[in-house]
């Protein structure tokens, strides 16, 4: 059978499958039964696993990977549990803005503290009235002198 993953894919999937079936699987079930945050794991997974910088450029300390290593990552997580996965798969979401809208300042100070697992980051979209829908959204910004009103 022919080998379709990078030998870099192989090694992620196998060090988070490790991780995942050793230290989430034997006590996932705990966090659902008293229901209790698993941040105390998730802070745990940025420091031991070091994958915080997959997606993140090399020339800013990341690993410059893509979409696919992402899955892997997320695939081999999800097998232990699914909670846990979500609650550690929204560094991604709260990555991708950065990635996308932040200056070179901006992600020189901050893709370093999230790389090294020192910082967590998240994503959150919601509205009054309209939750997660995005385009029922009503709130906007609009820029008065050097500032925005929201």
């Amino acid at each position: 059978m022919p080998q379709y993953l990078t030998d870099d894919q192989i090694q992620i999937r196998d060090l988070v499958r490790e991780f995942a079936q050793a230290e989430i699987r034997p006590i996932a079930a705990e966090y659902d039964e008293k229901n209790q945050s698993p941040m105390d794991l998730v802070k745990r997974m940025r420091k031991e696993l070091g994958i915080n910088g997959m997606p993140i450029e090399e020339k800013y300390g990341g690993m410059g990977y893509g979409t696919l290593e992402v899955a892997l990552m997320t695939e081999e997580l999800s097998r232990a549990c699914l909670g846990i996965t979500l609650a550690y798969g929204v560094t991604f979401l709260g990555i991708l803005p950065i990635m996308k809208g932040a200056t070179d300042d901006q992600k020189k100070k901050w893709f370093g503290p999230i790389v090294d697992g020192d910082v967590g980051v998240s994503f959150c979209l919601s509205e009054p009235g309209a939750g997660s829908d995005v385009p029922g959204m009503s709130t906007t910004a609009v820029k008065k002198g050097d500032k925005y009103i929201l």
